[in-house]
């Protein structure tokens, strides 16, 4: 690991330290920044603008309730006229009913109308007849099944019923449907259409308080199927769940856009029209634009965390500033304690690393030169205790190797000796597989006993040591030649099987005796052998297998 100097340690905590702080500063200022705008600027503004709308919508409801007040009056004396005349006349054609309306609508019906159609459907709730063409033929049980079913198949003979002001699709004016049961059960139905200037005065309020205010970027009107009114755009795909999920308690729904762009959901029915259906009802769509604010926030945000931040890079700077200064004299320290570690034994005490410096300072200089002081003692004695066991370890060394050498060597030859050769052939035993064997040779030199008698011993010497050498020399470095006994010799051959070992060992007989200074005694040298082969998995021990090559020697030895 690399080991870096403390002030750099420390200058890196530092840093840490200061991203931390930044980190949490740059985003509480930023939570509570948003808390702040979003509860003192975004949510007044945005209830302001809501309410404001809503009194525009109310007051127009209000104009629709009394107007609705005054239709239903006329439409039951419209209907009880029109029953009076099917009675009375079950054959009454077209252009008398429309008659009847015309004359009973222009004494009746008060200022703020735009059509009127009449109605003729049969029980099957088809329709026969009526002023109105492109409804000709139209279906009511299939094409409206449930209003149908629900409410105008049920009506009794001259039982009315009429509805609350609906949004007619296609032209998003208000109308009013009337409903009578004619005494041929027929159904006959009166249709009336709101001016539509009742109408374009609510959107032009609205268009008014957009231009008025600077924030509005767009206010859009839908019906409660989010058909857009005459003159607003189309509402966006995928914003139809915001219309339908449920509002907050301030009974409506907004949400925080890109760029500072606020989006606002409002489901209105006018309070005037409280107690009608749900077709009455207004889906508004605000957009209001606080990017202004949200740059103003952004720049604030940046300049508080600025400040922080200099201040807190200003305090980092000054206490590194003044760790480094209090730490330069610990240079000149280290460079006397890297001395003192090139050659304790020679030790040179500090006396001016640290002056007028901090007591903490002065007190690490004197336990430092205590110290060292101490070690420098204590390395100097141990020298020399180490050159003297060095001495000893040395002589015990030589003396060490000497005896292991003597413990596997045989010493008139140089070749292992009886307990080596039956330890390496255990091994050789013990790590053999399926894919290794070996044979084992046993050899005798012939008539030692004889030379030994004539010549001497030391001349018996000779021969065991030339036997043994001829041996070694004209095998296999990874052959293992060792002398077991006192004319006896044993080889382990890896690898070999037995016919190839036979092979060896008879050319080493061959040429063994061909020895000039035997020769000029008239000493011929040569010696009897026994092999035997060990095949991996079988139950035999070092000292059998040299046993079953000695058997095979003995064999050979007979035979001559």
């Amino acid at each position: 690991m690399k080991i870096r100097p403390f002030v750099r340690i420390l200058i890196g905590r530092y840093l840490w330290f200061a991203l931390f702080v930044i980190v949490v500063i740059i985003v509480m200022t930023t939570f509570v920044l948003r808390y702040l705008y979003e509860h003192n600027v975004y949510k007044p503004t945005i209830e302001h603008t809501v309410s404001s709308i809503a009194s525009f919508i109310d007051q127009w409801g209000n104009t629709l309730e009394a107007y609705q007040a005054s239709f239903r009056t006329v439409l039951t004396d419209l209907l009880d006229h029109a029953y009076t005349a099917f009675e009375d006349n079950p054959t009454i054609r077209d252009d008398e009913i429309e008659k009847l309306m015309q004359e009973y609508l222009s004494l009746l019906t008060p200022q703020g109308t735009e059509s009127a159609n009449w109605y003729l459907i049969s029980e099957k709730g088809i329709v026969s007849r009526t002023n109105y063409p492109e409804d000709l033929g139209f279906d009511f049980s299939n094409t409206i099944k449930t209003y149908w079913n629900s409410g105008i198949s049920a009506l009794k003979v001259r039982e009315k019923m009429i509805d609350a002001f609906a949004f007619e699709h296609g032209s998003m004016t208000p109308r009013l449907f009337s409903f009578i049961r004619l005494p041929n059960n027929e159904i006959f139905e009166i249709g009336i259409n709101l001016d539509r200037t009742v109408v374009s005065r609510l959107w032009d309020q609205l268009r008014d308080y957009e231009r008025e205010k600077d924030f509005i970027r767009s206010i859009d009107a839908y019906n409660a199927s989010f058909a857009p009114f005459e003159g607003f755009d189309p509402m966006p795909q995928g914003e139809r769940e915001n219309f339908m999920m449920g509002h907050e308690d301030h009974g409506y729904r907004f949400i925080h856009g890109i760029d500072g762009v606020f989006t606002i959901y409002k489901n209105w029915i006018p309070s005037g029209l409280s107690a009608f259906e749900k077709a009455m009802m207004l889906r508004i769509r605000i957009q209001v634009d606080f990017s202004r604010l949200e740059n103003f926030g952004r720049f604030f945000v940046i300049f508080i965390n600025g400040l922080f931040i200099l201040t807190i890079m200003v305090i980092i700077w000054s206490n590194i500033h003044a760790v480094k200064h209090y730490f330069r004299p610990l240079k000149g320290f280290f460079k006397k304690m890297e001395e003192f570690e090139q050659n304790p034994a020679d030790f040179d005490p500090i006396v001016t690393v640290f002056p007028n410096k901090s007591r903490e300072l002065h007190e690490l200089e004197s336990i430092y030169n205590r110290m060292a002081s101490t070690i420098s003692g204590f390395i100097k004695s141990q020298e020399m205790e180490k050159e003297t066991l060095l001495t000893s370890l040395k002589s015990k060394e030589k003396e060490g190797a000497r005896l292991d050498w003597l413990a596997s060597t045989d010493e008139l030859t140089g070749l292992y000796n009886r307990r080596r050769f039956i330890a390496e052939l255990t091994r050789a035993i013990d790590s053999s597989d399926k894919r290794r064997s070996f044979v084992v040779a046993f050899i005798d030199v012939d008539s030692l006993k004889r030379i030994n008698d004539l010549h001497g011993h030391l001349y018996g010497d000779k021969v065991l040591q030339w036997v043994g050498s001829e041996l070694k020399r004209k095998t296999r470095s990874k052959d293992l030649v060792a002398r077991i006994g006192g004319d006896e010799y044993g080889i382990l051959f890896p690898g070999l099987d037995t016919a190839q070992a036979v092979s060896v060992l008879s050319r080493i007989r061959e040429g063994i005796c061909v020895n000039d200074e035997f020769k000029a005694l008239g000493v011929k040298v040569t010696f009897s052998f026994g092999v035997t082969r060990y095949q991996p998995g079988e139950a035999l021990s070092a000292e059998g297998l040299l046993a079953l090559a000695d058997k095979e020697m003995y064999r050979d030895k007979r035979r001559g």
